[in-house]
């Protein structure tokens, strides 16, 4: 069992072998304008694609639920929430600030609420042609609670 008086040193006498995947990233200029955080979250979270043999259907070539005005935020968590909501988080990855950061959906947004950490909503969101509008602090985290409707699979982002 893990016994949380024991120190992680404590886990190498017990027997069990660890392995540490690294890799070493060299870039020109500085740290944000090389994309340094992309590069690592590529490394930890490889992308995983599954061929598919052409075929005909309603969806268009290239769809997608969402984008993000600025490179510099990254959504974090998508996923359900409480009574059919959406939880939504993004953060800021460069430290910048960055004012007038937009996320279009490619669904009919019904409804939004700012949240904090534990997804509890703490101001009502204007949301204008299924897109949010609001400013990040430099590593901000932000939080989202949304009321989707049909997602329409006939418009491309």
């Amino acid at each position: 069992g893990n016994d949380p008086r024991m120190g992680a040193d404590s886990m190498v006498q017990l027997g069990k072998q660890f392995t540490l995947h690294y890799a070493s990233l060299a870039h020109a200029g500085y740290w944000r304008e090389s994309r340094v955080c992309f590069q690592g979250q590529e490394f930890n979270h490889p992308l995983i694609c599954r061929k598919a043999q052409t075929h005909t259907g309603s969806l268009p070539s290239r769809w997608g639920l969402l984008t993000i005005s600025h490179a510099n935020v990254v959504l974090s968590s998508l996923k359900p929430g409480p009574d059919g909501a959406t939880i939504l988080r993004v953060y800021e990855t460069t430290g910048v600030a960055t004012p007038g950061v937009q996320i279009k959906f490619n669904a009919a947004v019904s409804g939004a609420d700012e949240a904090d950490l534990l997804e509890q909503s703490t101001r009502r969101l204007e949301v204008e042609h299924n897109a949010l509008r609001f400013d990040l602090a430099p590593f901000e985290i932000k939080t989202f609670k949304l009321n989707l409707d049909t997602i329409p699979t006939n418009e491309t982002i």
